[in-house]
């Protein structure tokens, strides 16, 4: 039963699509047309979404797998909605392509980054930059006790009451999340050096490999050891 999830449709209807459509415009207006406008998905349907979220006008698109996830999220939730981040990714890089929006319309992968190797895998399957949530929060103090939703966050993050707020030292909280991003750039710069790229933007597919066939067929990348796209490299053999 753990291999099964809720499949959860954000985007179903023709008065949804609408409403959506109709708050880009007002934030356009609102903003004179001067600042870009996301919008987050927690898609357990991203090629649809995605195709969804730019027909409604929006200049980037962040999808949220169902890795990630903080203390404030019920774990019925955390753990059956929603589908992991990696397909996540490879569904609305597809999307974006077939709406001739790829690298235009701006996407960033969200849900399980915690390092710079989680970050370029990220970018190599297509995805233009990445977020991150709960990496940041532990490097601020977090120590992943769930009870981000109780108020009594005894690390003084996740609360509003003065004698808890006090054990939060924001000072040196902000230096380690900084430490935390640097060090994130560098391991980004030396994979990519690896890959023999200077600029990630150039980085691609090519740069990663599949270790099991599921993930080879689900996200459209080689399986190691065999240099052809999955299922095209079957087809050929069966012919």
């Amino acid at each position: 039963m753990r291999s099964l999830i809720l499949n959860i449709e954000i985007l179903n209807d023709v008065l949804s699509f609408d409403d959506l459509k109709h708050q880009v415009e007002i934030i356009r207006d609102m903003t004179d047309y001067k600042v870009p406008i996301l919008l987050k998905l927690g898609p357990s349907r991203p090629y649809k979404d995605v195709k969804l979220a730019v027909k409604a006008g929006v200049d980037a698109i962040s999808v949220d797998g169902m890795v990630g996830g903080t203390g404030c999220s019920p774990e019925l939730v955390t753990q059956g909605v929603g589908v992991p981040t990696i397909t996540c990714i490879a569904q609305a890089v597809r999307a974006l392509k077939d709406m001739k929006v790829h690298r235009k319309v701006k996407l960033f992968a969200m849900g399980g980054i915690r390092n710079g190797l989680d970050a370029f895998k990220a970018m190599a399957m297509g995805a233009d930059g990445v977020g991150i949530g709960a990496a940041a929060e532990i490097a601020l103090g977090c120590r992943s006790c769930t009870a981000c939703h109780t108020g009594s966050c005894r690390y003084g993050l996740a609360t509003g009451k003065p004698e808890l707020r006090h054990f939060l030292a924001p000072f040196i909280g902000g230096q380690r999340i900084a430490n935390f991003i640097k060090a994130t750039t560098e391991e980004i710069k030396i994979l990519s050096m690896l890959s023999g790229h200077n600029d990630i933007r150039t980085l691609s597919k090519e740069d990663v490999r599949a270790l099991d066939l599921d993930t080879a067929a689900i996200c459209g990348i080689k399986h190691v050891g065999i240099d052809d796209y999955y299922p095209d490299y079957w087809r050929k053999i069966e012919e």
